[in-house]
């Protein structure tokens, strides 16, 4: 597949163009965050510690083509940035670190809880600096506004997808009726508890525009999985009954699920009356609209397995693309069940400017997700690949007003560390 076409260079200046942001968070949910920003203008100046900078780099190697201290994991989440190794664990790393701030607009950081008041990045110590500071603090489980040290277990415990999932009661919705405990198969709470994050932290921005004050904006993977629970939560208070796995229906509306055909599978959102008729109408069962176990929406979630049945046992006579082409030509909510491979080449996608390259000095032309949303302002869509390890660590320090003198001590001390560029593969530039 030949490499998808890019964004013409913006006409204006991006939405965030002149917002610096210090990140100091790793693995998913804080990069993302930052990525989003960064995708939208922002300069963002990852902060990463010695001895291998973020653990992504390292965590998630799965092939042997991985190379150059990075992995295709971490360059998902970490482009549109310049990379600082900075030991804050020293007196004189935090002096850096906090040299830097003066000149930031937003720190990001996703600690374990107590690490970063030990790293002197807590929003207590930056506030100091800078009562004009955004400081955006991601964490597992979160922070109440007045905890109690002997009762508040969980805010001190990691963060993991998977245990947020587990804990939010999601894990326990997803998959089907009777069978095992299913994750969601993205991060959801990484990925979400990123995006809420992005989201009291731009109100912050605008926040600080009015008042002049800066803002601890704190969110978490357990606060993000709750936040998901829109009709589960509220089902739950309304019936007082737990709600259960669906499979691949709905959970208020039958049928709004997949079912299967000849060769795959299809979806189909019949999801009121006459999208009920509409649809038998056009698998040739118009005696189903009569039966009264399937009169109402209420009855065919009552009886979801027994309409299941019926309507399968019609639509496995003929295959998904022309059970779709059917329906879809009748006005029917229906799409085929694709693989990931099959979105993301669908000219649908790359039309949407979903999919765009970056250029990577190590693996070259690198197709990366795009930013979902687009805006007349512009972004600085698609920008930069991932950074090596501490490479813009001179340059950053320099434009701080670091001289090379003082660089020179830092580096010698092993308080910040100076890594290379990736090394150019033969035949690239």
């Amino acid at each position: 597949m030949p490499p998808a076409p890019t964004d013409p260079t913006p006409s204006a200046p991006a939405p965030l163009a002149g917002v610096r942001i210090l990140d100091l968070s790793q693995v998913m949910a804080g990069p993302w965050a930052t990525q989003l920003l960064g995708d939208l203008g922002a300069d963002v100046i990852k902060i990463e510690p010695p001895g291998g900078g973020d653990q992504a780099r390292r965590s998630f190697t799965t092939t042997a083509g991985d190379s150059a201290g990075d992995n295709a994991a971490f360059r998902a989440v970490n482009r549109n940035k310049r990379s600082v190794v900075i030991d804050l664990r020293t007196p004189e790393g935090q002096a850096v670190l906090h040299r830097l701030a003066r000149s930031a607009d937003v720190v990001v950081e996703n600690f374990r809880p107590g690490v970063a008041e030990r790293l002197g990045a807590d929003a207590a110590t930056l506030h100091t600096i800078d009562p004009r500071l955004v400081v955006l603090s991601l964490s597992g489980f979160g922070t109440p506004d007045e905890p109690d040290p002997d009762t508040d277990i969980l805010s001190r415990r990691p963060g993991f997808d998977l245990v947020a999932q587990a804990m939010t009661g999601l894990m326990s919705i997803t998959g089907t009726a009777g069978g095992e405990p299913v994750k969601v198969g993205v991060p959801i709470t990484d990925l979400t508890s990123g995006m809420f994050g992005v989201i009291g932290l731009l109100a912050a921005l605008r926040n600080r525009e009015l008042t002049g004050r800066g803002d601890h904006v704190r969110t978490s993977l357990y606060q993000a999985g709750l936040a998901l629970l829109l009709w589960e939560s509220a089902s739950f208070w309304t019936t007082g009954d737990e709600p259960g796995p669906t499979g691949a229906g709905h959970r208020l509306l039958a049928p709004y699920e997949a079912l299967r055909t000849k060769d795959s599978h299809v979806v189909v959102a019949a999801n009121n009356d006459k999208l009920w008729r509409q649809f038998l109408d056009v698998l040739g069962l118009p005696a189903l609209a009569g039966d009264p176990r399937f009169a109402t929406n209420a009855d065919r979630l009552a009886h979801r397995s027994e309409l299941a049945h019926a309507l399968e046992a019609r639509l496995i006579t003929r295959t998904t693309d022309d059970w779709v082409d059917a329906l879809t030509s009748a006005g029917l909510p229906a799409a085929p069940v694709r693989t990931v491979g099959q979105a993301l080449s669908d000219p649908h996608t790359r039309a949407l400017k979903m999919v765009g390259t970056v250029e990577h000095p190590v693996v070259g032309t690198q197709r990366v997700l795009g930013v979902p949303f687009r805006s007349s302002a512009g972004t600085s869509w698609p920008g930069t690949a991932a950074p090596a390890v501490g490479q813009d660590t001179r340059d950053v320090l320099s434009a701080a007003g670091f001289s090379d003198a003082e660089i020179e001590t830092l580096a010698t001390a092993g308080t910040v560390v100076e890594g290379d560029p990736y090394p150019v593969t033969e035949g690239r530039s």
